[in-house]
C-alpha cells in the first residue's frame, strides 16, 4: 500500500487476489482510494487482465496523479499513469529483467527513479539488477549487478538527496540456498554509481521493506521475516525492535510526511506504530487479511 505524499486520504493498493471484501476485483487489480481506505475503486486503466503482478507503487512527490507501478512477469517491467490511473503505459526500455519487484521516485528530482529486479531463472541464470532512469522511467541503465541469487524486496530514496538511496533484498530461494541467506541493506551515496552493504547488527538479512523518517532521513526501519530493525545513523548499524509485535512482518513500511507513522503488514493483521526508536510498540489496528 502506497499513501499520496500530497493527499494522505489518497491511497494505492496492488491487489494479488482478492485479499478483503473492500476489493472484490479482479485478481491482480490495481485499486485506489480516495477517502483514506473507507472505499476502493479499480483502475480501470491498468492491464490487470495481462496477468500484471504488482510488487510496488511510487507517487511522484509533487504531483500525485503520476504513479508508478513496478511488476513481476509474464508482463512485468515499470508502469506509468500521468492521470491518476486513467491510463497506464509499460516502462522497460533498457532493462533485460522485467521481473522488478521495486520502484522509487527520487522526492528532490522525480526524474530520477530506481527500480530492482529479481534473479532471473527462465533460460538460465542472470542476477538480479538494481536499475535506475533519469527521465521518468522512459529509459533505464544498471549501475549495479548482483553476484548472489538474491530478488530486490524494497527501494527508497532519502527525502533531502536524489543521491543517497537504499535497497533491500531477500534470498532468491528457489535456488535452495540455505541459512544465512545472502541479502540485507545496501546503500548508495553517489546517485547508484556505488552500493555498499550496511548490514552491522541484522541478524535476518532477509529483508523483506524499508522505510524512512521523514523528518530525520538518518532514522531507518526494516522488516525481515522475524522481527523489525531501527537505525538512528543512517543505516551504519541497526538495533532489533520486536515490542509488541506478536506476529511476524512480511509486508511493507509506510511512513507519511510528519505523522512519523508506519503500517506494518503481516500475514494475518496490519499493525501501525510511531517512528520513535526507542520507545513504543506495534499494535494491531485491523483484523483482516494485510493488503500488502
Amino acid at each position: 500500500m502506497t499513501i499520496s505524499p500530497v493527499n494522505g486520504s489518497k491511497l494505492y493498493v496492488g491487489a494479488e487476489g482478492v485479499l478483503t471484501a473492500q476489493l472484490p476485483s479482479p485478481e491482480f487489480a490495481l485499486h485506489k482510494s480516495i477517502n483514506g481506505g473507507s472505499n476502493w475503486v479499480e483502475s480501470g486503466g491498468f492491464p490487470h487482465q495481462d496477468n500484471v503482478r504488482i510488487t510496488k507503487i511510487a507517487f511522484h512527490p509533487q504531483n500525485d496523479n503520476i504513479v508508478y507501478v513496478s511488476a513481476t512477469e509474464p508482463n512485468g517491467g515499470v508502469y506509468r499513469t500521468p492521470d491518476d490511473g486513467e491510463t497506464w503505459d509499460q516502462r522497460v526500455a533498457g532493462m533485460d529483467i522485467t521481473e522488478i519487484r521495486a520502484v522509487a521516485v527520487s522526492q528532490q528530482n522525480p526524474s530520477i527513479l530506481f527500480a530492482g529486479s529479481t534473479t532471473y531463472v527462465g533460460e538460465g541464470f542472470i542476477p538480479a539488477r538494481i536499475y535506475k532512469s533519469t527521465n521518468e522511467g522512459i529509459t533505464w541503465t544498471t549501475p549495479y549487478t548482483f553476484s548472489t541469487p538474491v530478488f530486490i524486496s524494497d527501494v527508497v530514496f532519502d527525502p533531502t538527496s536524489s543521491l543517497i538511496a537504499y535497497v533491500t533484498t531477500q534470498a532468491n530461494k528457489l535456488f535452495g540456498i540455505p541459512e544465512p541467506y545472502p541479502g540485507g541493506v545496501l546503500k548508495t551515496t553517489d546517485g547508484g554509481q556505488t552500493w555498499a552493504e550496511k548490514n552491522n547488527g541484522i541478524i535476518n538479512r532477509d529483508v523483506k521493506s524499508i522505510a524512512i523518517d521523514p523528518i530525520t532521513p538518518t532514522t531507518l526501519y526494516i522488516a525481515t521475516g522475524l522481527s523489525f530493525y531501527f537505525s538512528t545513523d543512517g543505516g551504519e548499524s541497526w538495533q532489533e525492535r520486536t515490542a509488541g509485535a506478536e506476529i511476524a512482518p512480511t509486508g511493507g513500511l509506510v511512513a507519511y510526511n510528519d505523522t512519523l507513522t508506519s503500517l506494518v503488514g503481516t500475514d494475518l493483521s496490519l499493525l501501525s506504530s510511531r517512528f520513535l526508536p526507542n520507545a513504543g510498540s506495534f499494535a494491531s489496528v485491523c483484523c483482516k487479511q494485510s493488503v500488502f
